[in-house]
């Protein structure tokens, strides 16, 4: 038994309507249309069962790209939920643009992408975010004329109405 997965079908699309279509490529078994169980309206996909598996194969490469109530229906072997089709890349494989990305993610390896997930210490957010605490202005707030990030300026320690004493050289207080 072959089963075809024909996919993006209208709601009015019927196993009457589908018959037509499948039936040059040989024995039809079986033309599902997929349900809702609740509401018994369609779920805008069919399987169409064949008994040869080669007129089955012949009615995807035939069809692909046909039009069915004024939609391009998708058409590929039926394979069930979490299987891979033949080919296809493994589930804990990802693509990249130069070939498949392995161990990322739960399974450990190299980090999900969250470049910027970590706190900041000195601003209370993460790295970036744009908060009221990262120096960007609060919603009501008027803002300052000094770039987004960037913090007021500083008084010296003593309250700015003395001059600093002289600091000790590198090497430490004066020998006496």
């Amino acid at each position: 038994m072959f089963k075809v997965y024909v996919g993006n079908l209208d709601s009015r699309v019927t196993a009457d309507v589908l018959r037509p279509l499948f039936e040059p490529f040989g024995d039809l078994d079986e033309i599902i249309v997929a349900t809702d169980a609740k509401t018994q309206k369609p779920r805008g996909f069919a399987i169409v069962l064949f008994r040869d598996p080669m007129k089955g194969q012949l009615a995807i490469e035939t069809l692909a790209g046909r039009r069915v109530n004024g939609r391009t229906i998708v058409i590929n072997e039926a394979v069930k939920r979490g299987k891979a089709a033949p080919g296809a890349p493994a589930a804990g494989a990802r693509r990249g643009p130069f070939g498949p990305r392995f161990g990322a993610g739960a399974q450990g390896g190299a980090p999900t992408g969250r470049r910027f997930s970590h706190r900041n210490p000195r601003r209370g957010f993460a790295a970036g975010s744009g908060g009221a605490a990262s120096g960007g202005s609060a919603p009501g707030e008027p803002r300052s004329g000094a770039a987004p990030g960037s913090s007021p300026p500083r008084s010296p320690p003593n309250g700015g109405s003395q001059p600093r004493p002289p600091s000790p050289g590198p090497s430490g207080p004066p020998s006496t």
